[in-house]
C-alpha cells in the first residue's frame, strides 16, 4: 500500500485546520523556559547550542541559514545524519501533549518513518523539505484565524502578526487570576497534581525567554503595552 499509516491518508492541511492559535503556539514556538515548565526543554545539539524554540520555528530558523550555503557540515546536519534523536523529538514532543497536538505528532511520526529508510546523508535535505511544507501550512492556518486586517495584509503584516502566536499561549501553571464565574465558555482543565478543575486561559508573555514563565510571565506594564498589537489588531478580542 502507498501509506503504511492510516493517518497519512489525511492531509496535513486538514489536521492543521483543527488547531487553535494556542495549539499553534505549541507546535511552532515555545522557548526553553516555557518547555521546562512542562518538564521538557528545547532540543540541544551537541557541540553547538540548544535551539531557541522547541517548536518547528527553532528548527526552521537554523535551516534558513544552512539552505542557501548548502552547509551540510553544520552541527545541525551532522546531528540528523548521526541518528534519529532530532526527528523523534519533533514527533514525540507533540504526541505526549495529547488531543489534536498528538494527531499532529502522529502525522510527523508516520512521515518520518519513510525518512528513516533513506541513506543517512540525504536525511538533512528531506527533513528540511518536510518541515518547510508543514511550516507553510501552519502559517496559513494561523492567518485564517486572525482579523481581516491580517488576512488581507502584506507579507510583512502577516509575518509580524505571528508575534501573537509566538507570545500568547497556555502554560502548565496558571499565570492569571481566576476569571469571574459569571463568564461563559472559560476553558478549564484537570490539574494533574490536585485533580481539581482549573482555568487554562491563554496568557501573554511579557518577553522571551526571561519573562515567559511563572510570576514574571504576565508582567503588567509590558503585556499591556503589547496587548493592542498582539491581541486586538490580530482579532483575538475574546482572548484579550
Amino acid at each position: 500500500t502507498l501509506f503504511r499509516s492510516p493517518i497519512l491518508k489525511t492531509t496535513f492541511a486538514s489536521i492543521a485546520s483543527k488547531l487553535t492559535l494556542a495549539d499553534l503556539n505549541q507546535v511552532l514556538y515555545r522557548c526553553d523556559t516555557e518547555e521546562q515548565e512542562d518538564g521538557g526543554g528545547s532540543y540541544n545539539i551537541p557541540n553547538w547550542t540548544p535551539l531557541k524554540y522547541a517548536g518547528l520555528q527553532g528548527l526552521l530558523s537554523v535551516m534558513v541559514d544552512i539552505r542557501p550555503k548548502n552547509d551540510l557540515g553544520h552541527p545541525f546536519c551532522d546531528n540528523l545524519r548521526s541518528g534519529d534523536w532530532m526527528i523523534d523529538y519533533v514527533s514525540n514532543r507533540l504526541i505526549s501533549r495529547g488531543g489534536i497536538l498528538s494527531e499532529v505528532g502522529e502525522w510527523f511520526k508516520a512521515m518520518f518513518a519513510y525518512l528513516k529508510e533513506i541513506p543517512r546523508y540525504l536525511i538533512p535535505c528531506y527533513f528540511d523539505a518536510i518541515l518547510v511544507g508543514t511550516y507553510t501550512t501552519l502559517l496559513d492556518a494561523s492567518w485564517m484565524q486572525m482579523s481581516r486586517f491580517v488576512q488581507n495584509g502584506s507579507t510583512f503584516v502577516k509575518h509580524l502578526s505571528m508575534g501573537s502566536v509566538q507570545l500568547c499561549g497556555v502554560g502548565r501553571f496558571p499565570s492569571l487570576p481566576p476569571l469571574s464565574p459569571a463568564l461563559h465558555d472559560v476553558p478549564h482543565r484537570i490539574n494533574e497534581v490536585t485533580k481539581e478543575k482549573e482555568q487554562c486561559c491563554v496568557s501573554l508573555a511579557a518577553g522571551l525567554p526571561h519573562f515567559s514563565s511563572g510570576i514574571f510571565r504576565c508582567w503588567g506594564r509590558d503585556t499591556f503595552i503589547a496587548l493592542r498589537g498582539l491581541m486586538l489588531i490580530t482579532g483575538r478580542d475574546r482572548k484579550s
